[in-house]
């Protein structure tokens, strides 16, 4: 077991729980997070994402080679993340040189990552993109809007394309509206490559490593890129079948 001793926005002690599968709200951030998480010993619903109980004080990126981000608990009103568009509302890394904004976690993604998926269904290498290049596989828009950006997962292969913003309103609000996160339906939108292919069992394989890495991005966008939380998303997001 992790203790954390007295946060210093909590008078409780907080102990890492990594085998909690329900979504948290982060108390520092004040962003949504699933998988590991430091949690109120007195069980009064105070949590934090793992990052957010010991944040780094400056950290850098390679999206902003000659930037410096200090952590902040919080930001100027109306700003928003230079990585997933979206508004901050707590912890948050700032550059005072270029006036650029990461949530925590937005911070810690990194710009590539090889998918291993279940075994005998091949991998696929994840490239993190600071600009919209295609169409998200989510929104099938290339670019969100003009004000806010959002930063890409692209595959190798350069046919998936994921919004990271997508990624995190698509689970927000299938937390918020009490569903379960469809990913089967992603997949579907690859019929249309599906049906041209003669190959169905090609198809067939591509949709699951699509299913897997979207599992992985998301994992990673709320904090916990873990293979212990796949499993665990794989529970509560994706329909049986």
């Amino acid at each position: 077991m992790a203790w954390l001793i007295h946060d210093h926005h909590h008078h409780h002690d907080l102990l890492l729980s990594a085998d909690e599968i329900e979504p948290f709200w982060c108390y520092g951030c004040w962003e949504m997070g699933l998988g590991a998480r430091y949690a109120c010993v007195e069980r009064c619903g105070y949590v934090l994402h793992k990052g957010c109980s010991n944040p780094r004080e400056t950290l850098t990126h390679a999206f902003f080679p000659d930037c410096a981000f200090h952590f902040l608990e919080a930001s100027k009103p109306n700003r928003r993340c230079d990585a997933c568009g979206g508004d901050v509302h707590g912890y948050v890394y700032h550059c005072f040189e270029q006036g650029w904004d990461l949530h925590p976690c937005c911070a810690n993604l990194k710009p590539r990552k090889l998918i291993e998926t279940e075994e005998g269904d091949g991998s696929m290498l994840l490239t993190l993109h600071h600009r919209e290049r295609s169409e998200c596989l989510f929104c099938g828009k290339k670019k969100l809007n003009r004000d806010a950006r959002s930063w890409t997962y692209v595959s190798e292969c350069r046919k998936y394309h994921f919004h990271v913003a997508c990624m995190k309103k698509e689970a927000i609000e299938a937390v918020e509206e009490g569903r379960r996160l469809e990913i089967e339906k992603l997949a579907n939108k690859l019929s249309v490559a599906g049906r041209r292919s003669r190959k169905a069992s090609k198809f067939a394989n591509m949709a699951k490593i699509v299913k897997i890495a979207i599992k992985f991005v998301m994992a990673a966008v709320f904090g916990d890129p873990s293979t212990l939380l796949i499993s665990v998303m794989t529970t509560l997001f994706s329909n049986n079948g």
